[in-house]
């Protein structure tokens, strides 16, 4: 558990609220809330394949709990962003202390 002091990376949650366009629907991404957190990279990945090289990247980020994330809690309809850079959600972790913290693991996917 970082200390407090280590929350100092501006963090953006996106919400997806899909848009029902014919027989699909497409992504509609909206800022849910704006928030510090503490990010860091816990480990990175080559991988082939196809003939192209891509990376994978797993970061840990700790956030302080907020009513917009707890009523929104779900792998698939959240995201985050950091300094324009996309993040998918891998999984989502409710530290228990007087005032809790989430623990995500999120994940950059690069070619």
């Amino acid at each position: 558990m970082p200390e407090i002091g280590k929350f100092n990376k501006t963090i953006t949650i996106e919400l997806n609220t899909p848009i029902d366009q014919g027989a699909g629907a497409i992504d509609n991404w909206a800022e849910l809330v704006s928030t510090k957190g503490s990010f860091k990279k816990s480990r990175g990945v080559r991988l082939l394949d196809s003939g192209a090289i891509f990376e994978d990247n797993i970061y840990e980020l700790y956030l302080r709990q907020q009513s917009n994330i707890e009523t929104n809690l779900s792998i698939l309809k959240l995201r985050v962003v950091i300094d324009t850079r996309i993040y998918t959600i891998s999984s989502i972790e409710k530290i228990d202390e007087k005032n809790f913290y989430y623990k995500f693991i999120i994940a950059e996917h690069k070619l």
